[in-house]
């Protein structure tokens, strides 16, 4: 346990404002100034889903239904709830 970077996820094209672990660990759900939220593979470090929907900034994101779904907040003043498996 050295304290060093494992793996650096990049894909959201502005600030990253929240994340949240989902499930047992495996997956990472990240919020961003660019309106959109992405569900993470931690392993590969790569993008399983990108979901757009909100029309400002994603402040919030939490991780609900036993990692099933997610439910995000913006700006835009709106909450959303997002299906992990459909990204919808």
């Amino acid at each position: 346990e050295s304290g060093e970077t494992i793996r650096t996820l990049q894909g959201h094209t502005d600030a990253i404002e929240t994340v949240a672990v989902v499930g047992d660990g495996g997956r990472a759900i990240s919020g961003s100034h660019d309106k959109t939220l992405r569900l993470w593979d931690l392993e590969s470090g790569e993008t399983i889903q990108m979901m757009r929907g909100h029309s400002d900034l994603v402040l919030s994101v939490a991780v609900v239904g036993g990692g099933a779904r997610a439910i995000s907040g913006s700006l835009d003043g709106t909450l959303r709830l997002w299906d992990l498996e459909s990204g919808e």
